[in-house]
């Protein structure tokens, strides 16, 4: 699909927008990543909340652009939507039996806070032996605004982020699971969260069940 835009707003050398996420020309309620030559099918549910003027870039739709420090903060109020609000907004399938892919997350260290979270929701202690919760929804949120990689899909108990899918596995579930959240709504598997504390440091090892990609 071509860029579709203001003719104005593209630069005066001829060159396509330099690649950020717009307003989708065919969804005005979602966002869509333009890769820097063409769209891609990576989309975002869109926040109406006003873009500042003076921290978007000056390309496409000036007043609607996402700025990069914002899609970074992941702030409720800078347009991009955080995890949260996207798990708020979908609706959450059925698990997909049989969850035959079991894996084990990556990013826990990064995701600590969400798991403590966790286990306080569920009554839980962390002992310094470690401390498990089994058999808890997880949903699977395709991240695709994720600065570091768009095929990045995290995963989600309730409203708090565990960790994420490891990239090699994300880079087949990416691009299913973004389609079916594009549809409002988000696939789910069953979690297994163990911690522990280590000189008052919670450490902790996250694995999931989910189906296959195929399955998608």
């Amino acid at each position: 699909m071509a860029w579709r835009g203001k003719a104005e707003a593209v630069p005066t050398d001829g060159r396509p927008p330099a690649a950020n996420w717009y307003p989708d020309p065919d969804d005005a309620a979602r966002w869509r990543y333009w890769d820097g030559a063409k769209w891609t099918e990576h989309y975002a549910p869109r926040n109406q909340a006003a873009v500042p003027p003076s921290s978007a870039v000056a390309v496409g739709s000036p007043a609607e652009l996402v700025p990069r420090q914002q899609i970074l903060d992941r702030s409720s109020s800078s347009g991009m939507p955080s995890l949260a609000e996207v798990v708020s907004r979908m609706r959450l399938e059925v698990p997909r039996h049989p969850l035959d892919e079991q894996v084990e997350l990556a990013g826990e260290t990064f995701a600590i806070k969400g798991i403590k979270k966790v286990f306080r929701e569920h009554k839980m202690p962390i002992h310094d032996d470690g401390s498990t919760l089994e058999d808890l929804q997880c949903i699977l949120a395709p991240e695709p605004w994720n600065p570091h990689d768009t095929n990045a899909v995290a995963v989600m108990v309730g409203a708090h982020q565990v960790g994420y899918l490891p990239a090699d596995l994300a880079r087949d579930y990416a691009r299913p699971l973004a389609a079916l959240a594009n549809s409002g709504v988000l696939a789910t598997g069953s979690a297994r969260i163990w911690a522990k504390t280590d000189a008052g440091v919670a450490r902790a090892r996250v694995t999931v069940l989910i189906p296959e990609a195929e399955q998608f």
